[in-house]
């Protein structure tokens, strides 16, 4: 999880207000990041996906998305479960 002195240099002085937020919504932050992950891994085993003549352009974007994801997780979370 990143410390308070990390979001300082990131955030300035708004960083104890998105700690603090962070800490009290984590049960809603981990629900949004699941939301995004099940809409993507939806469109990743779509049989349609192949349609596309760029359809490893797509995968990588995919991917993309779910490792900013497993970052954020990872980053702002306490208890989160990312391997990789």
């Amino acid at each position: 999880m990143i410390s308070k002195d990390q979001l300082k240099q990131i955030l300035g002085k708004e960083a104890e207000r998105f700690y603090e937020l962070i800490q009290h919504s984590s049960d809603e932050f981990s629900r949004l990041l699941d939301h995004f992950e099940a809409q993507g891994d939806k469109t990743e085993n779509s049989i349609s996906a192949y349609d596309n003549p760029s359809w490893a352009y797509k995968q990588a974007h995919i991917n993309g998305a779910r490792r900013v994801y497993k970052t954020l997780r990872s980053a702002l979370l306490k208890d989160s479960n990312t391997n990789g």
